[in-house]
């Protein structure tokens, strides 16, 4: 072989490398330009939990931006929730009588007597009726008597007797017996124009005009209530100066108990009951 066959083949040989350098070139150009210009959205959905993933994604979002809304929605609600009520002065002008309207203490119909006489003021202010003394004696004695035709007893009566009492002999028909009431309770039914008459340990309220130590029970009629003294305002029958006497809240709250009916019953339990009266108009 010649020289110029040889120089002949290894001119072919080059361009046939040559040319398979530029075509697997354009191929890989192509290959290039098609990853890279695909749509974006499809770009890395190759398989159906990829597609899952998304949604779950999308669905994760829209939950997110429901929370807000809702988030939103309750703040709003808040805060357009009134403000809580706040008590005010009030009290009601009650007609007051001791239980012992003369002093006559020994008499023990008058010692056992401030269910009767909260009744008594209860009753003339729901009617609007005025109270004399002599009236108020009167009365007193004869609701001592008609407890114990009903019941057989006079000297002690819990508050449904209280309250069968005080409808039967007056006849009233805005009075009703409240159990288990809150502090904030008595502040609401006296704001709302009501008075209450509630039995009480007489002892736990530490008024100076008892004979010491005070009556283990014993009836007041709240008439009103002070917020800025944080004070009741009481008609309390158990001395000639009753008139707006004033309790502290938590003093009053504290000693109220509803003792049992009888003749001065062992007093068991600590619960709470009043009566509401309200004007008969």
């Amino acid at each position: 072989m010649s020289l110029g066959q040889i120089d002949r083949k290894v001119i072919r040989s080059d361009l046939i490398v040559s040319y398979l350098v530029i075509v697997f070139c354009l191929l890989g150009y192509g290959l290039y330009k098609n990853y890279y210009h695909q749509d974006p959205t499809q770009l890395f959905i190759n398989s159906d939990s990829e597609v899952n993933s998304v949604n779950v994604a999308v669905n994760s979002e829209e939950i997110a931006i429901d929370s807000d809304v809702v988030l939103s929605n309750i703040d709003e609600q808040i805060t357009n929730q009134p403000e809580a009520v706040q008590p005010v002065y009030v009290k009601q002008n009650v007609p007051f009588t001791s239980q012992a309207p003369f002093g006559n203490w020994s008499d023990q119909r008058q010692q056992d007597g401030c269910e009767e006489a909260s009744i008594v003021m209860g009753a003339h202010w729901a009617l609007g009726s005025t109270l004399t003394q002599q009236q108020a004696l009167d009365e007193i004695l004869e609701l001592s008597t008609t407890a114990e035709e009903l019941f057989g007893y006079y000297q002690d009566t819990d508050v449904e007797e209280t309250l069968t009492l005080l409808n039967s002999y007056y006849g009233l028909t805005t009075a009703y017996a409240k159990h288990n009431p809150t502090l904030s309770d008595i502040k609401d039914l006296l704001s709302q124009g009501s008075i209450v008459l509630v039995p009480t340990n007489g002892q736990a309220l530490g008024n100076p005009n008892f004979t010491s130590p005070g009556p283990d029970r014993h009836m007041v009629v709240i008439v009103g209530y002070d917020p800025g003294t944080s004070e009741f305002i009481t008609n309390d029958p158990g001395t000639k100066h009753g008139t707006d006497y004033r309790y502290n809240e938590d003093v009053l709250f504290n000693a109220m108990r509803d003792y049992p009916s009888g003749d001065h019953e062992p007093i068991t339990g600590q619960s709470k009951s009043l009566i509401v009266i309200s004007q008969d108009r």
